[in-house]
């Protein structure tokens, strides 16, 4: 018979007149290495768009005077992403290759949509469309310097735990969600 038997799978599958493909084992830990080398990855490629932008004239002037029409097409490229990322894992028609570009795509895009941010608090002046010049009263490039240097030292001390631990951390999650 075809049934499934928890107290013998090898033969319950191999009775079945249907071939059933097994998921190939993947070490959970060996994938969870490499989540916070992502978030680096990811981390590090919206930091250099967002200066990118915020530094290139042409780029910002886009941002800035692009109107509500840019951010809404950002906001909708942004959220096409992520449900093509979710739709295409789930339902496993991604390819890793294609998961990956399509991750830093979205990760450009955040960078692009952050870019008006990083300008406000990078800036000591800014130039109004009627062309006067005022004092930022934002400017503090060393809030800046302290976020994403905090975000990349917490993914890079995640990264080495996780590459050098071998205790199981799943434990520690409602903790560490708190923290």
């Amino acid at each position: 018979m075809g049934f499934y038997d928890p107290r013998n799978s090898e033969r319950a599958m191999s009775s079945s007149p249907i071939a059933v493909p097994r998921a190939p084992a993947i070490e959970i830990n060996a994938v969870m290495k490499l989540v916070y080398v992502w978030m680096f990855l990811g981390l590090l490629t919206t930091t250099g768009v967002a200066w990118f932008v915020s530094t290139n004239d042409a780029l910002l002037d886009l941002r800035l005077n692009g109107g509500f029409g840019i951010s809404i097409i950002s906001l909708v490229l942004m959220f096409g992403t992520l449900i093509a990322l979710n739709a295409g894992l789930t339902r496993r028609w991604l390819s890793p290759n294609l998961a990956a570009g399509l991750y830093f795509v979205f990760t450009a895009i955040m960078g692009f949509s952050l870019s008006l941010t990083l300008f406000a608090f990078m800036s000591p002046t800014i130039t109004t469309r009627l062309g006067e010049t005022i004092t930022n009263p934002y400017y503090d490039p060393g809030a800046v310097y302290a976020a994403f240097g905090t975000a990349a030292a917490l993914f890079g001390a995640m990264t080495f735990i996780g590459f050098t631990t071998k205790m199981d951390l799943t434990k520690w999650g409602t903790y560490l969600f708190m923290g």
